[in-house]
């Protein structure tokens, strides 16, 4: 039996292979990720125009000083698409660094980070609803291909909700 709560999640967690990019992260490890763009695009084909059928709104941006040498920019939104005539809302909230200081001790600032961290809560959201799960596990980039292999070797456990508790 199809479980119709999974009707959405299984049309969009596939990436297709040529829109998958291999990124660095800080620690060396080669990751996976899809551009921004193609999650967007991908939400507008499935639910229609941003903004109407779609998108972030109650936007609340604020900046909060972490630190001696951290700003952090945070926003604050309700993420909302229609699915069969059913508008559907959750709050979302992010973060992303400003203003900080390098391990070279020179100030970084991140002049578009507002634009920036409205990018990246959207693509949070739609992660939430299952867009490009094949490449994210546990809310994290997973490894590029060779490092996947050893991934698969690992025994994992699936957590089921005990059915009989309240």
């Amino acid at each position: 039996m199809e479980n119709s709560n999974l009707t959405l999640w299984e049309k969009v967690q596939n990436t297709p292979k040529e829109l998958i990019e291999t990124i660095e992260s800080n620690d060396g490890k080669k990751l996976n990720t899809v551009a921004s763009i193609n999650r967007i695009k991908k939400a507008t084909e499935i639910f229609g125009v941003y903004g109407k059928n779609w998108g972030l709104k109650n936007i609340k941006h604020s900046e909060q000083k972490i630190f001696n040498n951290l700003i952090l920019g945070i926003v604050d939104a309700i993420f909302f698409y229609t699915q069969n005539e059913t508008k559907i809302e959750f709050e979302i909230t992010n973060s992303i660094p400003i203003v900080s200081v390098s391990d070279d001790k020179k100030m970084k600032v991140n002049y578009t980070y507002r634009k920036a961290i409205e990018t990246d809560t959207i693509t949070k959201a739609l992660s939430r609803l299952g867009f490009n799960a094949d490449i994210y596990t546990d809310g994290e980039l997973i490894a590029s291909e060779g490092q996947q292999q050893e991934l698969d070797e690992l025994d994992l456990v699936d957590i089921k909700q005990d059915e009989t508790q309240s």
